[in-house]
């Protein structure tokens, strides 16, 4: 008695509203949008068939208007022609680089600070010479590069007339050195 209700389930299951075609099948594509839709007059009713009441007309759904398309590119004019040609718009002048904020120090003090980042720069640099970079391991062979990335920027600080960061790079890169020669030996 068990296998047969499962088969009357079964069936009734594929049975259902649709057929197996159509569960399958994919849905069916979407029509395409028309710009107005035509207005369908009904055929006159013939003699022998009975007269059908009117169907109120469905009104008609306004399409989606499309966005704009782009204005087409401008020919340049030629003498004589009805076009105009539209300048270029003028290129931007290039601003002056924003001036270096740092606080304001006297004369006598920014050339203490010029003279402290120069004489760590040239420490850093005697240091380095005794180091033979080809020599050092993977970390100190990092520890060397960024010595020589921080003497770079300290010179380009002290192009820049920033002794106070000039003078605090140079003195990371000098500490940095004195801690690589410490450890070679």
């Amino acid at each position: 008695m068990r296998p047969l209700a499962w088969v009357l389930v079964f069936a009734l299951s594929l049975s259902g509203c649709a057929s197996l075609k159509e569960f399958f099948s994919p849905a069916p594509a979407a029509p395409p949008l028309r710009s107005a839709p035509a207005p369908v007059e009904p055929p006159a009713p013939a003699a022998s068939t009975p007269a059908v009441p009117a169907v109120p007309a469905v009104p008609a759904v306004p399409a989606v208007a499309a966005p704009p398309a782009p204005p087409p590119p401008q020919r340049p004019a030629s003498p004589g022609s009805p076009f105009r040609t539209v300048p270029p718009p003028p290129e931007p002048s290039p601003s002056p680089p924003p001036p270096v904020l740092s606080p304001q120090v006297s004369n006598e003090e920014d050339a203490r600070q010029r003279g402290d980042a120069q004489n760590r720069m040239t420490g850093t640099e005697a240091l380095l010479r005794q180091v033979d970079s080809k020599k050092l391991g993977g970390q100190q062979q990092e520890n060397f590069r960024i010595i020589e990335s921080l003497l770079g920027s300290a010179k380009d600080a002290l192009y820049a007339r920033d002794t106070q960061r000039a003078r605090t790079l140079a003195e990371k890169a000098y500490l940095l050195a004195e801690d690589l020669v410490r450890s070679l030996r």
